[in-house]
């Protein structure tokens, strides 16, 4: 792309070209702009990797979300940024700062990348929560979170990617994850840089033909008006072959088994209705913890056993739980609200949908009069619990 100068007094001139700047020519913070500059713009901008428009304003569009700076691979190799995407893809991301820094490196951009990634295919997904685990202390950590332990962290962790890999707010264990990020089958190379040469270019095309999933992506600096300008671009697969590039690369894929656990980004289909069968009037809910946390208000306040709740559960220490996952029971009881019955206990709402249905169906199963619940979510569909045997 080229910008120009324009003047419009009388007519429409150009003036002259605005040439490109360098990164290591801005100043960031006081010292000269380096590549971890790049690094920690794309962990707090991490929508400037979307394939599709990067919306300032609008986090929940990033198509990647980055998961460590800096991470040491098995070969001790380094990538720059390590990232999921929201496909479940693992992303090596590699940065280079401005076209002379290639002449430094005794590797180029996407060999560099290509080696970490083929180490990191070993990686399973509970190291990839604990990579994130680590990231997210770092960025995050405050005088408020200085005594939670790793157990808050890595329950952050896993709700941050939950929250990135499905829709709407179904809960996510680790157990759930590992379904869907698996390195050794789905990982994605992103390189990013000011320019490149021909022949990366056209390695990257080579190799995105034979069924490696990489991208370039060129982000650019300007100087305008005294100001800083970034320009973003895709180059590799360039947009406007989106649609011939996808077949093409489906072609090539080696075609995998099917799996029970959706690799991409899922649609929730919410609960909207409940209905029991000893009370006349419906019951409205907007999740399916939701219908979990009304199901235990309602149980506990007929008289079951907090031990007959087929949910982990404790009476002391919530040291390290994350507060949105964990209700606290009091000793009154007022259906509807977060906290109820039983001073002292937390019960634990993470999960899956499925994993909530199939909770849910426990707990009428032990109910100590026999009673039935009809669940009739936003698409129409029916639920009835407990199930048949």
């Amino acid at each position: 792309m080229q910008l120009f100068r324009v003047r419009t007094d009388d007519h429409l001139s150009v003036e002259g070209e605005v040439a490109p700047s360098r990164f290591k020519d801005w100043t960031v913070g006081g010292r000269t702009g380096r590549e971890e500059h790049i690094e920690e713009l794309l962990v707090r901008h991490p929508g400037l990797l979307n394939f599709e428009t990067f919306d300032l304003g609008m986090s929940s569009n990033d198509e990647v979300l980055i998961v460590s700076q800096q991470p040491i691979a098995s070969n001790r190799k380094r990538a720059d940024l390590l990232g999921v995407h929201r496909d479940g893809s693992l992303v090596v991301i590699e940065i280079k700062r401005d076209a002379e820094d290639a002449s430094h490196r005794t590797e180029s951009l996407e060999f560099q990348a290509l080696r970490y990634a083929a180490a990191s295919r070993k990686m399973t997904a509970s190291e990839v929560i604990g990579l994130f685990k680590n990231h997210l202390r770092k960025k995050e950590a405050s005088e408020e979170t200085g005594e939670l332990g790793d157990s808050y962290w890595r329950a952050l962790a896993v709700k941050r990617l939950g929250s990135h890999l499905v829709e709407e707010d179904e809960e996510m264990t680790e157990e759930d994850l590992a379904s869907i990020i698996d390195p050794r089958k789905k990982q994605k190379i992103y390189l990013v840089a000011a320019s490149y040469e021909g022949d990366a270019t056209a390695a990257c095309a080579w190799l995105r033909e034979h069924g490696i999933d990489i991208s370039a992506f060129r982000l650019r600096p300007y100087v305008i008006a005294g100001e800083p300008v970034l320009e973003r671009e895709r180059l590799i697969p360039p947009p406007e072959l989106d649609e011939f590039m996808s077949e093409t690369f489906a072609a090539v894929q080696a075609p995998e088994t099917p799996t029970t656990a959706s690799t991409a980004r899922k649609p929730i289909i919410k609960p909207s209705e409940l209905t029991w069968s000893d009370r006349e009037e419906p019951v409205y809910v907007a999740s399916w913890r939701a219908l979990l946390q009304h199901v235990i208000t309602r149980a506990l306040s007929e008289g079951m056993p907090p031990e007959q709740l087929p949910l982990r559960w404790a009476h002391d220490d919530k040291s390290g739980m994350i507060a949105s996952a964990w209700i606290e029971t009091q000793n009154s009881s007022v259906e509807g609200q977060d906290r109820h019955e039983h001073s002292g206990m937390f019960v634990d709402l993470h999960g899956s949908s499925e994993f909530i249905r199939g909770t849910v169906n426990t707990i009428l199963q032990r109910w100590n009069t026999p009673v039935e619940l009809t669940v009739e979510t936003v698409n129409g569909d029916t639920y009835e619990f407990p199930l048949s045997p």
